[in-house]
């Protein structure tokens, strides 16, 4: 199937997909663990049977060259499922702002003073 003159292919940022992409494997993982998962170790089992062969690729943004901050043993089925709490975000960002993705699976892009006050799973202290 071909693009037609008249439609418009929009291409999504290669960051918002690998934060989607998080979120995806850290859903099937914990389907797959029976509760959320709590390291790195536990997503690459999903990783490999996506087929999907360089993990820090997906786990890593592109517009500040680290590695997306996961927060661990968030329930995203249960107590987090569709809520506005960060399930992953970006390190140190561009220009103070880092892209985030919440357990309901919408990207934010945020200021500093936006991070700090973001809806952070219960017990979660975010990186500085």
């Amino acid at each position: 199937m071909s693009c037609r003159p008249n439609e418009t292919v929009t291409r999504i940022p290669a960051d918002h997909a690998r934060l989607r992409g998080i979120a995806t494997i850290y859903a099937y993982a914990a389907a797959d663990l029976g509760r959320p998962p709590r390291s790195v170790d536990e997503l690459l089992p999903i990783f490999e049977k996506a087929s999907i062969t360089d993990p820090d690729q997906t786990l890593t943004s592109t517009r500040d060259g680290q590695p997306f901050v996961i927060v661990w043993g968030v329930d995203v089925a249960g107590v987090y499922a569709g809520s506005a709490a960060p399930l992953a975000y970006e390190r140190l960002g561009v220009d103070g702002r880092r892209l985030a993705i919440t357990c309901g699976l919408r990207i934010k892009e945020v200021n500093e003073s936006e991070f700090a006050v973001l809806s952070w799973p219960y017990g979660y202290q975010p990186e500085e």
